[in-house]
This record gives structure tokens, sequence and C-alpha cells, in this order.
């Protein structure tokens, strides 16, 4: 129902009930701010509503919804994000142990070192 729609989302949705994928689309759901004070001004019976409307009257005891929806969708791709960094963190320190064992690179920097002294030889 819109009523525990409402409520999940004021509560952050502590116990996953909207599907991650979902989630993002949530923004897209909430009222504009003239929506919202129409609805706020609405005295008649619920019956003369459509369901968006009906929707919308849900959410205006929540404060700061638009917050709570970021916090759920953060939350929701959390995870995503943490397997992303562990993977690239992953990546980086294979090439860094790559670098640290490279002989190929002692030997470059080898030669820019015997370059640079020769090219200073006379400098003094």
């Amino acid at each position: 129902s819109f009523r525990s729609l409402a409520e999940t989302i004021n509560d952050l949705d502590p116990d996953d009930k909207i599907d991650s994928e979902k989630v993002q689309f949530i923004p897209n759901l909430l009222p504009t701010a003239k929506e919202m004070m129409a609805i706020k001004k609405f005295t008649g019976e619920d019956d003369k509503l459509i369901t968006a409307e009906l929707f919308f009257r849900q959410l205006i005891p929540i404060k700061r919804i638009e917050d709570k929806v970021k916090v759920m969708q953060t939350m929701a791709s959390f995870e995503e994000h943490v397997e992303e960094a562990r993977s690239g963190f992953q990546c980086l320190q294979e090439v860094c142990g790559q670098v640290m064992n490279s002989e190929k690179l002692i030997s470059i920097l080898e030669m820019v070192l015997n370059i640079g002294n020769f090219m200073n030889q006379d400098t003094l």
C-alpha cells in the first residue's frame, strides 16, 4: 500500500523491502514542491484524488524525503561501489608489485642516472 511504502521510505528501508534497482527510480516518483502544496491544500475526499495524488498524500508527513531517498540510494549501491573500489585497489597493488620488482625498470633508471652523471660531469 501507499502508506507502507511511505513508512518504508521514512524508515530508510531497514529490511530491504525495496529492490536496489527500484530504489534508484524513487526520486522520479517524488512530488514537486508545487504538487506537494496542491495536495496539502486539498480538503476534499480521497476518492476524488488520482493514484499519484493518493501516494503524494502519504508522503506529506515525511520530513526531508529527498535526503532520505538519497541515503537509500547510497545504501543500495554501497556494496557495488565497495567491490569496484576493492578490485581497483587489487589492480593497483599488482601493478605496484610489478613496478617494484621490475629488473628492466632498474636498468632504465641506472641508464638515466649514468646519462645524467655524464651530462653533469664537467659542470663543476
